[in-house]
């Protein structure tokens, strides 16, 4: 039965670029897990800073393969990484507030309460997260929170093994169906059909109104003109 091999640390660089390091020196098994209480140099999307403060929140990196039958669609594993947090936190208590904002930023009320940033490094994808759970970083352009202002039965280990199960399972879900099996789920807990969000675009930001996530999870969407937009 495959399973994760787990590396835990105090304080790290960034747990990417552990597992970046690992790749690169053939070091790595084909299923780890890195996890850190502070990052003194984590990124997210777009490059940007990721405050991660010393304290209670999970900073978790994970190498998995990336299965031969989904390398033209790596970008995928971004989209089931955030279906199978959400579903993590879920199964410790059910909250019908948390969503994902695309492409997998997850949300609670419309606040940010985790971020994920997948990587392809050779044959390998790293899927790094940040989750807010003591405490949440502020953000000048946009609403931030943690996990126990909604209630204390969140912490550290119970969100590191409840996202790890559930990443490893949606997983060998992409790995043996592709996209089309988890579509659905992504759909109900993403953008709702008609409405209007910001993102960023060529370092710009872009108001733009949902349509859709195709069938190979690209984002479909009308600018301010009408014209159909397509994203990654």
């Amino acid at each position: 039965m495959i399973s994760w091999q787990y590396f835990s640390y105090d304080t790290v660089t960034s747990t990417n670029l552990i597992c970046q390091e690992r790749i690169n020196n053939h070091q790595h098994g084909d299923f780890e897990c890195h996890h850190a209480k502070k990052q003194t140099q984590g990124i997210g999307r777009l490059q940007r800073d990721w405050q991660s403060p010393h304290g209670g929140n999970l900073y978790v990196s994970f190498i998995v393969p990336l299965p031969i039958s989904r390398q033209e669609h790596s970008f995928q594993i971004s989209l089931i990484a955030g279906v199978a947090l959400i579903h993590a936190i879920n199964s410790i208590n059910y909250h019908k507030l948390f969503k994902l904002k695309w492409p997998n930023d997850v949300l609670y009320n419309d606040a940010k309460i985790a971020g994920i940033l997948c990587q392809q490094h050779h044959n390998y994808l790293i899927i790094g997260c940040g989750i807010n759970i003591t405490e949440a970083p502020t953000l000048k352009d946009k609403k931030t929170a943690y996990l126990q202002q909604i209630t204390l039965s969140y912490h550290y280990d119970n969100i590191l093994y409840a996202f790890a199960n559930k990443l490893l399972s949606y997983y060998h879900i992409w790995k043996e169906n592709g996209f089309l099996a988890i579509q659905e789920e992504y759909c109900q807990l993403g953008l709702q059909h008609n409405e209007v969000f910001t993102t960023t675009i060529d370092s710009q930001k872009r108001q733009l109104t949902f349509k859709a996530i195709d069938n190979i999870g690209r984002l479909v969407a009308l600018d301010d003109q009408g014209k159909e937009i397509t994203l990654i």
